[in-house]
């Protein structure tokens, strides 16, 4: 399975709560990611307490991909490639819409 590579910042980025809240944080994602994808969560938050060897992780991550805005979800292969960047759409922010989308660009 690819991976999906969820870059956020879970205490400072208010799309990053919205994206969460509106998709990533549901069922349906869930059972989608369950059958798809292998779930990584890149968090660089600026208050929340986090390990350093996990912030250092995150950040050469965000480095390495050329990450310049979150959230931004990445399908990265089992060699952590990146294979595409899947769209977030905030106009039509649902889970169907989301899945649909997702499976397009992985389709790809």
């Amino acid at each position: 399975k690819p991976i999906l590579a969820d870059f956020q910042g879970s205490d400072w980025c208010p799309s990053c709560t919205i994206l969460h809240r509106k998709v990533l944080d549901t069922p349906e994602f869930a059972a989608w990611a369950a059958k798809k994808v292998v779930l990584l969560d890149v968090d660089l938050p600026n208050d929340t307490p986090q390990p350093k060897d996990v912030r250092a992780v995150n950040e050469q991550l965000v480095q390495r991909h050329q990450v310049a805005e979150f959230p931004a979800l990445l399908l990265l292969d089992a060699d952590g490639k990146k294979l595409a960047q899947l769209p977030i759409d905030f106009e039509r922010l649902d889970p169907a819409s989301w899945i649909a989308g997702a499976d397009a660009a992985m389709a790809k």
